[in-house]
């Protein structure tokens, strides 16, 4: 789940969720041939880089053309794929969330129980941008970590700190109540112990459950979290959004405690979190209110209701009478809000994109009504380029115009958790069953554009 500003600058750059922002990328893949044929003609009107000349030597047969949305040969085990083969003790698994790292690796995060017996842990896994695992990290390039004084905890998302370390976030339940719970690692896989001592936090409200589904860093290295918070049993749930500093505390000029809840008069809470250039925070997910719509959060600085956000820093998004929600949100460089998640009506759920201007009102020049609904499934990931938003489905991954919302390419993959970018062309997937076996943790990479692989 993916969420800074992205540069759109001519190298690819990455913010603290791990997300590449390159400025030419070009058609993502198409599964059904009609999609493949309309994008090679939209690709048509792009020049191509030219190719360096190859030595007569070299047996033709040795070269493969790739076309978008071919899996990655140089991938995996040579298929393009990179399963993590789960001792018996990690096969009750569940990913997440995936990024990209500075250095071109790649980290997923979930939550296994390994177990069996529902004392659930956070589960990392690093891999070389090859996707092997990446032996310098934790055992084997894994690290498990439970929250200490935790009977379970899990992550839910993940994002890049300062210094070579990475942020991961989720649950932790203490005491019989539910709390946020973040952990910071070194680049070795081991706990940051310049963070609230241990490496770990768990923090929220006395007498509530909390949980975090987002997290990004800002550029002091403070820690944002986005997520719900539930009171006593039968009471809805509100908007989470919480600040720590980059030693662990709670930061008390964020909202006084560190804590913001956010309700919108029923049962929300919020899955997507970005930060906006000026300091601001923006959190989008859903709310139950009028039958589900998508719910949004502007947050200032020092964590008050931005009221030049819709008057009162709040805003709801319906799609037609659906039980709508919103998964994951970005901001593009104009300051707009692109969030993506899902509609459901007539027992059909579609993957639903909205997006609003910096004031929250609905962006006529998206589709003409600032909203846009796709293939069947759920929105989880969006991710932005120069000229369109790559969205990761549980029904595959989708590429819809960043200009106007068309849609112009997709799907790719099977059961989608996560998408992430790792170059100019090409994707990574995150699969996860949730089911028992080796498929917990699967990750697909996948061309953008034709290449050849040699």
């Amino acid at each position: 789940m993916h969420s800074l500003i992205h540069s759109l600058g001519d190298d690819l750059s990455f913010d603290s969720r791990g997300h590449g922002a390159p400025a030419d990328l070009q058609w993502l893949v198409c599964a059904s041939r009609q999609r493949r044929e309309s994008t090679a003609r939209l690709s048509k009107s792009r020049p191509k880089p030219a190719r360096a000349a190859r030595a007569m030597s070299e047996p033709l047969e040795a070269r493969r053309l790739l076309s978008a949305g071919d899996l990655d040969p140089t991938f995996g085990g040579g298929d393009g794929v990179a399963p993590f083969t789960f001792v018996p003790q990690f096969d009750r698994s569940r990913g997440h969330d995936i990024i990209t790292l500075p250095d071109g690796k790649l980290l997923a995060v979930g939550t296994t129980d390994p177990q069996g017996d529902g004392n659930t842990a956070m589960i990392a896994l690093r891999y070389n941008a090859g996707g092997t695992l990446d032996q310098s990290f934790g055992v084997g390039g894994v690290v498990v970590t439970k929250i200490a004084g935790s009977s379970a905890s899990g992550a839910h998302a993940a994002a890049v700190a300062p210094g070579g370390k990475v942020v991961v976030a989720g649950f932790a339940v203490e005491g019989g109540e539910q709390k946020v719970a973040v952990a910071r690692f070194n680049a070795d896989g081991s706990l940051d112990t310049a963070f609230s001592d241990d490496g770990m936090r768990a923090t929220g409200y006395a007498g509530r459950d909390d949980i975090a589904y987002d997290v990004a860093v800002d550029g002091a290295g403070r820690i944002i979290l986005a997520g719900g918070s539930t009171g006593s049993v039968g009471a809805g749930s509100d908007f989470l959004v919480a600040r720590l500093n980059a030693n662990g505390a709670n930061d008390t000029s964020f909202s006084g405690d560190g804590l913001m809840l956010i309700g919108f008069g029923a049962t929300e809470a919020a899955r997507g979190v970005a930060l906006l250039s000026d300091g601001r925070i923006a959190a989008a997910g859903g709310t139950s209110a009028n039958g589900g719509n998508f719910a949004f959060t502007v947050l200032t600085s020092s964590g008050a209701l931005d009221t030049s956000f819709s008057g009162d820093g709040k805003q709801t998004v319906d799609f037609a009478g659906g039980n709508d929600g919103a998964n994951d949100l970005l901001v593009d460089a104009a300051g707009r809000l692109v969030a993506v998640g899902s509609t459901v009506s007539g027992g059909m759920t579609q993957l639903a994109l909205a997006r609003l201007n910096p004031n929250g009102t609905l962006d006529t020049t998206f589709d003409g009504d600032g909203r846009v609904t796709g293939e069947n499934g759920s929105g989880l990931d969006v991710l932005l380029d120069d000229t369109s938003l790559i969205v990761g489905a549980t029904s595959g991954a989708f590429r819809f115009s960043a200009i106007d919302g068309a849609s112009i390419g997709g799907p790719i993959g099977g059961t989608l958790r996560g998408i992430t970018r790792t170059a100019p062309d090409a994707y990574v997937t995150l699969t996860a069953s949730g089911d028992e076996g080796d498929d917990a943790f699967h990750l697909y990479k996948f061309v953008g554009n034709a290449s050849d692989d040699t």
